[in-house]
């Protein structure tokens, strides 16, 4: 993976039924070269998933990030342990024995389950929790009715799936198709994206700890970041329980632009200090969210 694929996978995290035109358009490169980026992408085993949600404000449901030190050593044995509950969707394996989990809960009120049972699976000590930030949306589940959750059903492993596929499928226009895909994403209620895992041979994927000075906050240095470092930056999240802590993961091709990048990053105003923890593996686990839409399509 280069440069330029990471930013076209940054598009597809976002939206990933987004045309190769649109792409093509964004990046200033052609669509022939988009098209076999993406193919690349998908051979190497990095984009693994084209996936439609139900996004999770949809549900007004939380999303957590539990992080510390295990004592496990392999990611089959944690995943195993996690799939006994359903609001688990993400796991990832760092050096020095750190593990990251990532959970959907229903409200609140599972945090405290949620984090004892992610402490007990993968014998965590030193345990960190980020609450993820709300994010209200005009949209609520029940404004799905049957036929919403039929399309959103077939492209729930496609996100790319033609309408006209879909059509043939469930027996309503391409048209119709179309303009309910259409209203669905104006109201926030589906989130297209991929199933994002880089290549751990060839690919350096790190996770940030930045600690924030009291007088700045989590987002002005988001805002630095992406203006500065969007060539590495995937992505940067803040926790509504941590207001001096931000979350930032980071792509390069080798530990010298790595280490040329903590000492850039480190000079950014507001940052107090910054810890990089490299990840080795991970995995994307199904969650209630994907029970909701298999078991209301069988009603």
């Amino acid at each position: 993976m280069d440069a330029s694929d990471l930013q076209l996978s940054k598009l597809l995290l976002i939206n990933s039924r987004q045309s190769y035109r649109e792409m093509a358009e964004s990046l200033g490169i052609s669509i022939n070269s988009v098209h076999k980026r993406v193919q690349n992408l998908i051979d190497s085993g990095i984009i693994q998933k084209f996936r439609t949600n139900i996004s999770l404000g949809a549900f007004s449901g939380i999303q957590v990030i539990i992080f510390g030190k295990t004592s496990l050593f392999s990611l089959n044995i944690l995943k195993r342990n996690l799939v006994r509950d359903n609001r688990y969707y993400w796991v990832t394996f760092g050096a020095g024995n750190l593990v990251y989990i990532g959970a959907y809960l229903h409200s609140i009120d599972e945090l405290s389950e949620v984090v004892a049972f992610a402490k007990n699976a993968a014998d965590l000590s030193e345990v960190i929790v980020g609450i993820g930030p709300s994010f209200p949306i005009p949209g609520k589940i029940n404004d799905l009715d049957k036929t919403d959750l039929q399309i959103i059903r077939e492209l729930q492993y496609d996100s790319r799936k033609k309408a006209s596929e879909i059509s043939s499928i469930i027996g309503i226009s391409a048209k119709t198709i179309n303009k309910r895909i259409s209203i669905l994403s104006e109201k926030y209620l589906v989130h297209f994206t991929i199933d994002w895992i880089p290549n751990k041979k060839s690919d350096i994927l790190a996770y940030l700890h930045l600690t924030i000075e009291d007088d700045y906050t989590p987002a002005q240095i988001e805002s630095q970041i992406n203006a500065s470092y969007g060539e590495n930056n995937v992505y940067c999240m803040q926790f509504s329980n941590l207001p001096n802590f931000l979350f930032s993961v980071w792509w390069v091709d080798s530990f010298e632009k790595l280490s040329k990048l903590r000492e850039s990053i480190q000079s950014i105003n507001g940052i107090k200090q910054i810890e990089i923890n490299m990840m080795y593996d991970g995995v994307i686990l199904e969650t209630w969210r994907d029970k909701f839409l298999h078991d209301s399509i069988k009603l």
